[in-house]
Formats: structure tokens, C-alpha cells, sequence
């Protein structure tokens, strides 16, 4: 079939330049793009296995990513924050933390590891107040008679790097290992301070609880159980008010696209993809969550597929794949 003039447009585009256009799009239309033909589609997952690949944004942050994706793995730590944020969203926030939530088994691991990979313990800079500082506090704080509605955390350990960008810019990189005491994805749903912020990737997976008012809308509803002063709301208020988001409180009028009744992590209204290391799998994207085609879910699996570029002019190699049995795979 011969290619319409919008594809041909795009296949002359250098790869970068398709990149920055697709980046130009908010995720809903992202997708709706990505349907509207086979070798767009083609052109997209190329786009995807860039944007939403981890271990491209873990390198950033450490020199053995695989190593790193094994400790959140033995671990059973998640990466959560304005870190998963970002992921999630195709965002760059400058100076923003990466915040790593886990049970006290696994903490002493993590640090020791950080500073083999030239990070340094730094008490300045923190959110969670009292709690950073001195190593293994976690200890302590868990044999205590507390409970984890009124005393969540039992550490928070900063660490710093300092390192030189690819403009040879210096920056400091942050890390907050964050101890907690109930399953970590449990405190996100039941701590984090709004639906915003509620998106985590763990080593095989990552979700996003709340992506239609999230990525789409650009509302955060305020969701935190426990009372916190007024300075501290104000001040990550502010902070997502900056980043675009409309921040809205108890009583204020919600969207249609949030459904009342049960959820659970996964669940159809969640955003789910699933990392294998070699490829990346957009499992359980429901239709109803973007809005557009039919009722029905669907999964993209990366064929293989490169674009091989001569003279500024794309050519894409495409060998198709299978169905993978019992799935409606999406081409």
C-alpha cells in the first residue's frame, strides 16, 4: 500500500525530529495518532521503547542499572515520587529527587549499595523532616509501640552525587531512601498527599493509579488521610500548582472520567506497563481510559523493527510478529 503523503512526511523526518513531534503530543493523542495507521503505529513503538524505556532513565542515576533493578527486585522496594512522575508523564522536572520506598529489611542493602555507587549520605536536604540523618534509625523506630496510621516512617536517608551532564553542566543528583513500615505500594495509596503523585515502577512494572485526571486532565485530588500543617500543605501545593496541576481538595466537584466504587492497583483504570528488559509491553490500557475506538483492551508488543537511516531518509525494516495466543494484539 502506498504510504499517504502525512507518512511520507514523517518518513523523512530525521528520527529526532519524529521524536520531538510525538513528544509535542499529550498522551491522548499520542495514542490516537499511534492508531490511525500500521506504520505510524510502527513509527510510535519506536517512539515508546525510547520514552518509556527505565533503564534509560535509571542511567542517568547509576552505572549498573541491572543491578539496581535487582535490588528492587530482592527488595520488594518501589521507585515512586516526581521520579515516576516524570516517567509516566514524558516530564523533566531540574533538581527533583528520586524517592525509593521500602520495608527495614532491605534499607542497609540499599545504602551500602548507593555508595558504591558514589553517592554520600547528605541530612540537608529532605522532606519528611526529623526522621533523616543517622544510619539504621529504622530499627529503632520499628520495635516501638506505634502505630502505622500515626507514625508511617521509620527512616529517611538521603544521599547526593555530584556529577558532570552531557553539557558539561555540574548537578547534584538526590536520592531518598525512604523506609516505611506496611508494603510501600500500600503507602503511596494510603500517605501520598494527592492522586498525582500516585504512580510507582518496581523492578518489573509500572503503574499509574489515577493517569486519566493525571496525564489528561491535570488534576490532583487531595487524598492524604492524616492532618498535616499548613505549611507543609501549602508548600507541595505550590509545587504541583507549578508543575501544571490543578490541585482540588474534599467536596470539590470531580471529574466523570473517576468512576466511584472498588479499585485496586492494576485494575482497568490503572495504567500498566510491564518490562521484560528486552521490550516493552503496554498491558491492561483499557479503551475506556483513552477515550477512543471501541470498548475493548488491547496490548502492544514490539515487533522487531529498526529504522535504518540513509541521506536524512528513513527506512523501516518490519518483520511482523504473531498474535500472542489468547490476546487481541493491537497492529
Amino acid at each position: 500500500m502506498q504510504a499517504s503523503p502525512f507518512e511520507t512526511v514523517l518518513l523523512r523526518l530525521t528520527k529526532d525530529a519524529v521524536f520531538i513531534m510525538f513528544h509535542g503530543f499529550d498522551v491522548r493523542s499520542l495514542f490516537a495518532v499511534a492508531r490511525t495507521s500500521k506504520l505510524i503505529h510502527c513509527l510510535y513503538r519506536i517512539y515508546s521503547k525510547s520514552v518509556w524505556d527505565p533503564d534509560t532513565h535509571y542511567g542517568r542515576w547509576f552505572h549498573d542499572v541491572a543491578y539496581f533493578k535487582e535490588l528492587l527486585h530482592h527488595t520488594g522496594a518501589v521507585v515512586s515520587g516526581s521520579f515516576a512522575l516524570q516517567f509516566f508523564g514524558r516530564l523533566y522536572y531540574p533538581s527533583s529527587d528520586m524517592d525509593i520506598f521500602l520495608r527495614a529489611a532491605g534499607a542497609d542493602d540499599f545504602c551500602s549499595w548507593l555508595r558504591e555507587e558514589g553517592y554520600y549520605c547528605s541530612a540537608d536536604r529532605y522532606e519528611y523532616g526529623e526522621l533523616a540523618g543517622g544510619e539504621s534509625t529504622h530499627y529503632t523506630k520499628a520495635v516501638a509501640n506505634k502505630t502505622s496510621f500515626h507514625d508511617p516512617l521509620l527512616g529517611v536517608y538521603a544521599f547526593k552525587k555530584d556529577i558532570t551532564s552531557l553539557s558539561g553542566k555540574g548537578e547534584t543528583l538526590c536520592i531518598q531512601i525512604i523506609v516505611v513500615d506496611v508494603d510501600p505500594v500500600q503507602h503511596i495509596l494510603f500517605d501520598f498527599h494527592s492522586t498525582c503523585v500516585m504512580n510507582f515502577l518496581t523492578a518489573f512494572e509500572g503503574v499509574s493509579v489515577f493517569p486519566w485526571s493525571t496525564f489528561v486532565d491535570r488534576v490532583s485530588y487531595i487524598s492524604r488521610i492524616r492532618r498535616e500543617n499548613e505549611a507543609r500543605v501549602s508548600g507541595w501545593t505550590k509545587k504541583y500548582e507549578k508543575r501544571g496541576f490543578l490541585v482540588k481538595a474534599g467536596g470539590a466537584e470531580v471529574s466523570q472520567a473517576l468512576e466511584r466504587g472498588s479499585r485496586f492497583v492494576g485494575d482497568r483504570h490503572s495504567w500498566n506497563m510491564v518490562f521484560d528488559g528486552e521490550s516493552l509491553h503496554f498491558a491492561a490500557i483499557f479503551v475506556k481510559f483513552l477515550m477512543i475506538g471501541i470498548p475493548t483492551s488491547w496490548q502492544f508488543i514490539l515487533w522487531p523493527l529498526d529504522i535504518i537511516t540513509k541521506d536524512r531518509l528513513h527506512i523501516l525494516v518490519l518483520h511482523q510478529a504473531e498474535d500472542t495466543p489468547g490476546s487481541n494484539a493491537h497492529k
